[in-house]
């Protein structure tokens, strides 16, 4: 619990300096969704933290705010923060 803690701590902007991927997964659907760090960095400021904008998505397909935000960090399949997509993404 504590590695989820700190990726939302974590700033839109950190993440573009690094170079890494990010992309929600919904906890109820499992859902898999990368996003364009520019595009949020754009529309929520390069300060806004991943939590922030975390806690404001809403699952296209079941209509649920239950995402988790999965940082990419590399091209190995276990190159996840804090872990890999579930069903065998």
């Amino acid at each position: 619990m504590r590695v989820i803690q700190l990726v939302d701590e974590w700033t839109l902007q950190a993440i573009v300096e690094r170079g890494h991927g990010l992309s929600f997964e919904c906890d109820n659907c499992w859902r898999l969704v990368a996003v364009d760090v520019l595009t949020l960095v754009g529309q929520f400021g390069p300060a806004a933290t991943i939590g922030e904008v975390r806690r404001k998505l809403v699952c296209k397909r079941c209509h649920k705010r239950r995402a988790r935000a999965l940082v990419r960090t590399g091209n190995r399949k276990d190159d996840w923060i804090p872990t890999r997509p579930r069903g065998g993404r």
